[in-house]
C-alpha cells in the first residue's frame, strides 16, 4: 500500500511539474484572449501614454480615451489607453493588475493615472469553472484571496458551491486539466504573421475603446432589455439610486462598510502599489451598477482615490434611455457623455497631479 501511494505521488509530482513547464512557456495572461491582444499592443506603446484604464466591460465600453485627451487640464497632458476587457471583474481583475505591476518588460514611467472599475467578486458556477478563462489565473494565491472575498458579497449568495468551483479551477490550474488545447491554440495564434492578425478590441483609433454598438449592431433594444419597458426600467433604477443616496447621506451604512474589509484591503493594496511606481490610482464606481453592492466599499477608501458619477440628481442624463445599450452598459452616445462627466469630475485632481509633476521635475 505504501509503495503504491509513493508511486501515485511520484506520478502526481511529474504531472504538476510538466504542467508548470507548460505554463512557463506562456505569458501569465494567456488565458484572456482580448487582454492579450490589447496588453501586448499597449506594452509596445506604453511610453506614449500618460493614463491607463483597466477593468471589465464597464471600463472597456464606457471610457473614451480621446475625450480624456481633449478635456484633461493643460497641466497634465493626457494620452489615455483603454485596457478594459469584457468580464474582467475581481478576482481576475486583481490578477491582471498584478500582471501590470510585475511585468519587467512594461515601462510605466510616463503613466500618471490609472482608473480601475470597483466591483464585487464574480461568482463562478457550473461549467464556467472548467474554462481556461477561469483556470489560467486561479493559482493558489488567487484562490486564497478569492475565498476570503466571497463572503463579502452584498447578496450573501456565495456558498459551498461557489467555493468548490474556485477550488476545482485551482486544481485545473495546477494540473493543466482541460487547458492544453487552449494553450496550443494560443501558441498557434501567436505564430501567425502580423498581416493575418486582427485585433478589433483595440478599436478604430487603436486606443482600446470599442462601443458595444459596433459589436452588436444588429441587436434590438427589446433583446437587450429582455422585452421590458425601457423607459420604465430607467425610471425605476434612477429612483432606486436616488433613494439609496438620500439614505446614505443621512446615515452612511457603517455595518455594510465593515463587511467589505477584505475588498477594502485589496483596493488599498493596489493604491499603495501603484503609488510606489509614481501612479495615482482611482477606483471608479460603475454608473449602472447596483450601488448597495459597491458604494460601502468606495466610501471606505481615501476620498482622492475613488470616484462615483452615479447621482441622477447631479447628472440628469445618467439614466437616459437614449444612452443605454443594455441594462449594464451605455451605447456610444452614452459612453461619450459619461466620459465627459468623469473628466469634469476629475479635473481638479488631475490638475493637482499635473502641478505636482511639474514641481517635481
Amino acid at each position: 500500500m505504501g509503495k503504491l501511494l509513493l508511486k501515485l505521488l511520484v506520478v502526481l509530482a511529474w504531472i504538476i511539474g510538466l504542467a508548470w513547464m507548460q505554463r512557463q512557456s506562456l505569458p501569465p495572461y494567456w488565458g484572456n484572449e482580448d487582454f492579450t491582444h490589447k496588453y501586448e499592443y499597449f506594452r509596445e506603446h506604453a511610453t506614449e501614454h500618460t493614463m491607463l484604464f483597466v477593468g471589465s466591460s464597464v471600463i472597456y465600453r464606457h471610457l473614451v480615451p480621446t475625450i480624456f485627451n481633449n478635456n484633461a487640464p493643460a497641466s497634465l497632458p493626457t494620452n489615455a489607453f483603454n485596457l478594459g476587457v469584457s468580464a474582467a471583474s475581481p478576482p481576475e481583475q486583481y490578477y491582471l493588475l498584478d500582471v501590470i505591476l510585475n511585468d519587467p518588460e512594461l515601462d510605466l514611467s510616463n503613466i500618471k493615472v490609472i482608473i480601475v472599475d470597483l466591483e464585487e467578486t464574480t461568482l463562478v458556477r457550473g461549467q464556467n469553472a472548467s474554462t481556461s478563462r477561469v483556470k489560467y489565473f486561479m493559482n493558489p494565491n488567487m484562490l486564497q484571496r478569492t475565498l476570503a472575498l466571497l463572503p463579502e458579497r452584498a447578496d450573501q449568495d456565495a456558498g459551498p458551491e461557489e467555493e468548490w468551483s474556485y477550488i476545482k479551477a485551482t486544481a485545473g490550474w495546477a494540473l493543466n486539466l482541460g487547458m492544453t488545447e487552449d494553450m496550443l491554440a494560443y501558441k498557434a495564434a501567436q505564430a501567425l504573421p502580423d498581416s493575418l492578425k486582427e485585433y478589433p478590441e483595440l478599436g478604430n483609433k487603436l486606443d482600446g475603446f470599442r462601443p458595444l454598438d459596433r459589436d452588436f449592431r444588429f441587436r434590438t433594444r427589446s433583446e437587450e432589455f429582455h422585452g421590458s419597458d425601457v423607459e420604465e426600467y430607467h425610471r425605476r433604477i434612477a429612483n432606486a439610486t436616488t433613494r439609496y443616496l438620500d439614505q446614505w447621506e443621512k446615515a452612511p451604512d457603517e455595518e455594510a462598510m465593515a463587511l467589505k474589509a477584505q475588498h477594502t484591503a485589496e483596493a488599498l493594496y493596489y493604491i499603495e502599489a501603484f503609488k510606489a511606481r509614481g501612479i495615482h490610482l482611482i477606483w471608479l464606481v460603475p454608473p449602472r451598477y447596483p450601488l448597495p453592492k459597491i458604494y460601502p466599499l468606495a466610501y471606505s477608501l481615501p476620498r482622492e482615490h475613488w470616484l462615483a458619477v452615479v447621482d441622477p440628481r447631479e447628472h440628469e442624463k445618467l439614466f437616459d434611455s437614449a444612452f443605454a445599450f443594455d441594462r449594464g452598459h451605455y451605447n456610444l452616445k452614452g459612453a461619450q457623455w459619461y466620459s465627459r462627466q468623469v473628466v469634469k469630475e476629475l479635473k481638479p485632481l488631475l490638475d493637482s497631479l499635473g502641478q505636482e509633476a511639474t514641481l517635481g521635475e
